[in-house]
């Protein structure tokens, strides 16, 4: 077993459904500003820099304080997920049940907002579960694939790199996992996508597996 098991939330934990939901919140606060992007942009170019570049990208957009845009999304985003919550559209996995069984302490990095995430796992029940919380904001330098939320995290457990576990969905849980020394269980979801970069430690199909999973070495 593990001493430390380190969750991602959204699409790990949380079933967040099609996210063209996110996406038609994230385009409102674009016009707000001012900012009218062609029907067939992703909108996810800003999220996917880091600060310094999302903001300058902000600004050749036109707004001229990325700091309030940044605020208003993450308004918008609780705002919305609120309402889906309670409607039962966005709802905690059925395997998230498997967090009862796990012998470690459990914490949690995740590059969603902190008003967000304590708000999806009060609302789905799952906070109890965890030792620590780790949350950025959509555009911070250290929000994953960097290292520094895991580090943080096993710090303050007192826990090892090398007995403890990080899973996710994403290839960015992998990469984050491993620039941190730890292994990695990466969950195959509905929306699952082959990885390009990085070979996780484990592939597992539900949260179920994790109690039997073992470092490598022992």
């Amino acid at each position: 077993m593990f001493d430390a098991y380190i969750f991602d939330l959204d699409g790990t934990l949380i079933d967040i459904k099609d996210i063209s939901w996110f996406r038609k919140f994230q385009r409102r606060v674009y016009e707000e500003f001012g900012v009218f992007l062609p029907p067939d942009d992703d909108l996810y170019t800003a999220l996917k820099l880091t600060n310094s570049e999302s903001n300058h990208y902000l600004l050749g957009l036109g707004i001229q304080e990325p700091r309030d845009y940044w605020q208003r999304l993450e308004e918008e985003d609780y705002k919305v997920r609120e309402r889906l919550l309670a409607e039962g559209f966005l709802k905690a996995y059925p395997d998230v049940a498997a967090l009862d069984r796990l012998k470690g302490k459990i914490g949690m990095v995740s590059n969603t907002p902190e008003s967000v995430a304590r708000l999806e796992l009060r609302r789905t029940g799952l906070i109890h579960h965890f030792d620590l919380l780790y949350t950025t904001q959509y555009n911070e330098e250290h929000s994953k694939p960097h290292p520094n939320g895991i580090n943080m995290v096993l710090g303050k457990m007192g826990v090892s790199p090398d007995k403890a576990l990080m899973v996710g969905d994403s290839e960015l849980d992998v990469m984050a996992g491993q620039a941190a020394g730890v292994h990695t269980a990466h969950l195959i979801r509905s929306h699952f996508h082959n990885y390009d970069k990085t070979t996780p430690t484990f592939f597992i199909n539900s949260l179920d597996e994790l109690p039997a999973l073992k470092p490598p070495k022992e």
